[in-house]
């Protein structure tokens, strides 16, 4: 009976320790990221028959589980990985929105500026202060147009970067986590339990590669652990991960673009695929406003070089000769249609500038079949079907531009055509001489102003979008635009702000450590030992009483 006795007292001190330890890790790792709270599962020790019935022998500590909800942990992840998205496209949005609307590096008061000294020549035609005038408001547009052009460009670049960066963070995370499954797997097979510590980090590091690249878990029922991307892509399969890779976008090397290594092969990743996480709120920002305002910035470049030449051509110079080109020629800002890296064929397509005011600013893919032709807008998907010369007007109206070729396509080819990305970057004033400003018409008298006229009404005449705004007018839209991407992604920014805290005060009220609540568990597994301890010294007393008696 004394060993039954001290054997019961012995359980009791073991469940009481556990459960001490076990306090004393959830505090110690009270402000460790990712970590549950765990206690200590007990159960009572199988009793032993006698005749007087079933005495009980003690208590087990049967397991140490982590208090987690798998529902509560996903709700967490995904807001604070739409958090992440909206952080990082409100960072770019809002940059983009304060280089085009800044009234020192905007276009606003430079294009309203040039056109005052533009009337100017027309009021005073033979002043040459008036000419040097123009041409210095002329070059001071011109350079506005570059800096805004290459702003953008340093911010594209400043994207590439990120994404390669970003890209090499979640690789290096996926293997953290696959090397983790795999101590994982192991220690379960050694002893059956779950290592919820190990659990926890894995499952924080699944937190932190989705605030990168938005991931789905996959928990099987042998407990594997799988990851896919939002898309339904695999990154983690068996603790085999694949990983992704940066490489040059194959039609513009000056872009970046993901895929990811599937049984030893790259397979590129649609950004339409990468929906959350720092990768989607860049690619989305990319795709959604960056390449959108270079290409709208770089038809109101066109556009201008384009009607403001035509009008100087028109006329002639103080000593009547023909004017020539004021701006940049507008064929030579139209960037050439891209091939993919895949192409086969020897097929060279030029594009030509047909019509500035029919310019969309989309993005066209023209595609070969074989027999016929393919140009797709892909602002809004509508096609046009048939040789080079016919697939330019879609929808019965004429896109602006026309195509040419040379050389043989295969079937498969297809170009990329972003007509005006660069044009900004590229536009630049070529008259130097203010004497050779076109002020009148052929054949005007000395002080003849007509055609300075003519110039100075471009200002207020709807020039782009098939005669549905003026310059300002579509710098303005433009501005526009920009804001109000900038403001959508401020409020989606904090509307997840909000979400991701309402989900951490929800998932911590059941899994965070409560260090109150485990200093007053303290004091009962405290109690509770000293009350086994002093059940152990009652069954040694009684042992000495049963010996002294044998004596």
């Amino acid at each position: 009976m004394a060993s039954g006795i001290l054997g019961i007292g012995i359980t009791g001190l073991n469940a009481a320790m556990g459960a001490v330890r076990t306090t004393q890790h959830n505090i110690a790792n009270a402000n460790t990221p990712g970590f549950h709270r765990q206690q200590v599962q007990l159960s009572a020790n199988p009793p032993t028959y006698t005749g007087a019935g079933f005495f009980g022998n003690g208590v087990a500590v049967a397991t140490v589980t982590r208090i987690y909800s798998q529902f509560l942990d996903n709700e967490l992840m995904r807001s604070q990985g739409q958090q992440a998205r909206y952080e990082v496209y409100s960072a770019y949005a809002g940059q983009i929105d304060r280089v085009l609307g800044d009234k020192d590096s905007g276009l606003g008061s430079a294009l309203s500026s040039f056109f005052g000294a533009v009337q100017e020549v027309a009021n005073d035609p033979t002043s040459m202060a008036a000419r040097e005038a123009m041409l210095a408001a002329g070059r001071n547009l011109a350079g506005r147009m570059n800096n805004l052009g290459r702003s953008l460009e340093d911010i594209q670049a400043g994207i590439n970067g990120e994404v390669v960066a970003v890209a090499d963070q979640a690789n290096a995370t996926l293997r953290r986590i696959a090397d983790l499954g795999e101590r994982i797997a192991m220690m379960q097979a050694m002893g059956g339990n779950p290592p919820n510590d190990l659990l926890d980090q894995r499952e924080q590091l699944t937190a932190e590669l989705n605030q990168l690249i938005d991931v789905t878990v996959l928990r099987g029922g042998d407990g594997s652990y799988n990851l896919y991307l939002g898309g339904g892509q695999p990154l983690l399969i068996g603790n085999m991960p694949n990983l992704l890779g940066v490489a040059d976008d194959p039609y513009d090397a000056r872009l970046k673009s993901l895929s990811l290594g599937v049984g030893g092969a790259a397979v590129s990743l649609d950004t339409r695929l990468v929906s959350g996480g720092r990768l989607g709120g860049l690619l989305a920002l990319r795709e959604n406003v960056l390449l959108p305002t270079m290409q709208e910035l770089g038809r109101l470049a066109v556009g201008l070089a384009d009607r403001f030449n035509d009008q100087h051509d028109n006329g002639v110079d103080l000593i009547g000769t023909a004017g020539g080109d004021f701006f940049s020629s507008a064929t030579t800002l139209i960037l050439q249609p891209m091939p993919h890296v895949t192409n086969t064929g020897s097929a060279t397509i030029t594009t030509t500038l047909s019509n500035s005011n029919q310019l969309t600013g989309s993005d066209y893919l023209l595609t070969y079949d074989g027999t016929n032709f393919t140009l797709t807008r892909l602002r809004d998907g509508a096609t046009a079907t048939g040789g080079l010369a016919a697939v330019t007007t879609i929808g019965g109206q004429p896109q602006g531009f026309s195509l040419s070729g040379s050389g043989t396509p295969a079937a498969g080819d297809r170009w990329l055509i972003r007509l005006t990305a660069d044009a900004a970057g590229n536009f630049a004033m070529v008259l130097g001489d203010p004497g050779k400003i076109a002020a009148a018409a052929p054949g005007g008298a000395p002080g003849d102003n007509s055609n300075a006229l003519a110039l100075a009404a471009l200002q207020t005449t709807p020039l782009l979008s098939n005669g549905a705004a003026t310059f300002a007018g579509h710098y303005a839209q433009l501005v526009a635009r920009t804001a109000s991407y900038a403001s959508e992604a401020d409020i989606g920014q904090r509307a997840y702000d909000a979400l991701s805290r309402q989900a951490l005060e929800a998932q911590q009220s059941l899994s965070g450590v409560n260090l109150d609540e485990e200093a007053a568990n303290l004091i009962r597994y405290q109690q509770a030992y000293q009350a086994a301890a002093r059940a152990m010294q009652v069954a040694s007393t009684l042992l000495d009483e049963l010996l002294a008696i044998g004596r």
